[in-house]
């Protein structure tokens, strides 16, 4: 009887079942072809794919309605501190599977170039590349915080073996 909910619930929800068959697919390609991801490559794709399907399943199950009402702006503080967050997220994320952060810096610079138009052609709305620049430059800062938080402590604090800082600080520099 689970089997018969199972297969429902999947005919039901097609677009999300749809959607993480393909990124668990995409994730599989990429352990392949790099396998020092391992299953973690695998697991962050699907996750993007659990969350494009639900977005998806829920767009189709309740188009947007356009309505005349206009929305209060975000205001840019606002913009750029989450935007800053979610490049935090990803890019820690991109270093952990690439032990290198310029893959991720060049993710997170490039994604707004590459998903603004998409998503702005698919809501039929207008952008701006001022718009682009900025949530590109956003996501690269919320990289660079965590190397700017190691560079701000390792100079206040003494260089000894047991300090994690500084050991941090040291590392960086051997990578450069």
């Amino acid at each position: 009887m689970d089997y018969v909910a199972g297969l429902i619930a999947a005919f039901l929800f097609w677009r999300v079942v749809a959607a993480v068959v393909a990124s668990v697919a995409f994730g599989a390609v990429i352990a392949i072809f790099n396998p020092e991801s391992g299953p973690a490559s695998i697991a962050i794709c699907s996750l993007l794919g659990l969350t494009a399907g639900l977005i998806w399943q829920s767009q189709a199950d309740h188009p947007a309605v356009v309505t005349p009402e206009v929305e209060a702006p975000m205001s840019t503080p606002v913009a750029f501190l989450g935007l800053a967050f979610v490049g935090g997220i990803w890019g820690g994320l991109g270093e952990i599977l690439f032990d290198s952060a310029l893959v991720p810096a060049l993710a997170l610079v490039l994604a707004p170039f590459v998903f603004g138009p998409v998503i702005a052609l698919l809501v039929q709305c207008k952008y701006a590349v001022g718009q682009l620049c900025f949530a590109a430059c956003a996501l690269l800062t919320g990289l660079a915080v965590p190397y700017a938080i190691q560079i701000a402590f390792a100079t206040e604090v003494s260089s000894s073996s047991n300090n994690v800082t500084a050991r941090a600080l040291s590392r960086c520099q051997d990578q450069s």
